[in-house]
């Protein structure tokens, strides 16, 4: 920020929120560093949070009566009974009087914020001085799981695309290289290798490392900070599994239907990604507690399926018995927690009875919506060439899904593959790539029910470009098909 606003001497003290030690936000041990800090410096002015803040209202005062100001930057909902009332600044598009979408990330919050100080304080906004942190924006809109049908969401992250690719700082170029990416990076890149990278700092611990490669200027810095991280994954990815199956053994002698919830013992904070694979294996709502000090466990809970609201459950086991709870909050589909190991098999049923109470009373819609038909003559390549145009795509802004007629020439299965040729209505033939796999609609065994080669057959699919050879080509990755011949 010092940079930023021109100040002389670089002021900013940052404390990195160690989420397996300290819980998410602040808790006692988290303040005690800071007002520790403060008792033997008496440096400290100002305290900005980003991207949590709103569930603690319990600890603000503390700082206040320290003549410490607090400026509280976050995006998560917050609690009914503990509105941060006593912050100094608390900047939340989730609060009832924004007229801000609530849709935007806690990044997002934190950048406004900044320009809004800047305009503030100098009467203009000069872009030039905030356009290195579009990236950051841009990313964690991404690996938020922010939706891009809201538009100021997508322009966000082609902005920060746009800066990143643009050669302008070597962060951006360092990265790309060391990860692989042979391309401009894009949102499927950042989804898929930059978040996970940047994200395994604050799973292992080390956050610091996250911070100093994405603050680094010289390229054996901003290298040695991604070779760190790397080997930092690998730890994670033992432990993750590991736990994984460790929670295997303990959901068998789970008693409850509609969730699962997990405590579990670890060096790491991976409460989030457990809860993900485990709730993706059996398609349940999941909680994973990782023990933690002091007899409390910090939870990560992952929504899964899209008839539960993670924070209203959350307010409805609190309501019941509001002993449970240390603290919570969090979106609707991710949220996290922290209780004490004694209330764990009380949430565990009260969890499971307001899931149930949620899924029963907003049913699953499992309609396959399609945005178009697309006549079989009109699928060239120049079609996801097109589609490309309307990037990024991600949550709430799906990659397009259209339905053709065509008729399959043949099919064969490899392992959980199936590849088609088909042949459309002008005599092409276009490769089709068919996944088994959960949300598949048809086992390796039950596909020759339905379909045979020959049929005339509707498709449900993605495109994409095939590069085989040097020969680029369209391919079909086909989401449903079914018979148009009696089957």
């Amino acid at each position: 920020m010092s940079e930023i606003f021109g100040l002389k001497e670089n002021k900013d003290f940052v404390v990195f929120v160690n989420r397996r030690s300290d819980g998410n936000g602040f808790n006692k041990t988290l303040c005690d560093r800071i007002l520790d800090y403060d008792a033997n410096t008496k440096k400290i002015d100002l305290i900005i949070t980003a991207d949590h803040g709103s569930s603690d209202e319990k600890v603000i005062p503390l700082f206040i009566e320290r003549n410490i100001d607090f400026c509280l930057t976050d995006h998560h909902e917050i609690p009914k009974d503990n509105y941060p009332k006593s912050a100094t600044v608390f900047v939340n598009n989730q609060r009832e009087d924004s007229t801000y979408s609530n849709k935007v990330s806690g990044c997002f919050v934190a950048f406004l914020t900044m320009v809004a100080t800047y305009d503030k304080y100098y009467n203009h906004i000069d872009m030039d001085k905030f356009n290195f942190l579009l990236p950051f924006v841009g990313l964690t809109t991404i690996s938020d799981v922010m939706p891009l049908d809201e538009v100021i969401n997508r322009a966000m992250v082609q902005f920060g695309l746009n800066e990143m690719n643009s050669g302008r700082r070597l962060l951006w170029q360092v990265l790309r290289r060391e990860m692989g990416i042979f391309t401009n990076i894009n949102s499927t890149e950042i989804s898929f290798k930059l978040a996970p990278l940047i994200n395994t700092a604050s799973r292992v611990g080390c956050e610091d490392v996250a911070y100093n490669l994405l603050t680094a200027t010289k390229e054996e810095d901003i290298r040695r900070n991604i070779k760190r991280l790397q080997k930092e994954s690998k730890v994670r990815k033992l432990e993750q599994k590991k736990l994984n199956r460790k929670s295997v053994a303990q959901i068998a002698n789970l008693p409850y239907k509609n969730s699962v919830v997990l405590l579990l013992e670890s060096d790491l904070s991976v409460g989030g990604i457990i809860s993900g694979q485990i709730g993706e294996t059996y398609n349940k709502p999941t909680v994973c507690f990782i023990k933690g000090e002091n007899g409390e466990a910090t939870g990560s809970a992952r929504g899964i399926v899209n008839n539960v609201n993670l924070v209203e459950v959350f307010n409805d086991i609190h309501n019941e018995d509001n002993s449970i709870f240390v603290k919570f909050g969090g979106h609707k589909q991710a949220a996290g927690c922290s209780i004490k190991y004694e209330h764990i098999d009380k949430f565990r049923e009260l969890f499971d009875k307001y899931v149930e109470k949620q899924t029963k009373n907003n049913p699953v819609d499992n309609t396959l919506y399609v945005d178009d038909y697309v006549d079989s003559v009109d699928l060239t390549p120049a079609l996801p060439l097109e589609i490309s145009r309307l990037e990024p795509y991600g949550k709430d802004w799906d990659f397009p899904v259209f339905v053709s007629v065509l008729r399959i020439k043949y099919y064969s299965i490899y392992s959980n593959i199936c590849m088609f040729t088909f042949i459309t209505r002008d005599g092409r033939e276009i490769k089709s790539m068919y996944f088994f796999n959960k949300h598949s609609t048809y086992t390796k065994e039950e596909l020759d029910k339905y379909v045979r080669n020959g049929d005339t057959v509707l498709v449900a699919y993605k495109v994409s470009l095939n590069n085989f050879n040097n020969k680029v080509s369209l391919q079909l990755n086909i989401i449903d098909i079914r018979s148009l011949d009696g089957r």
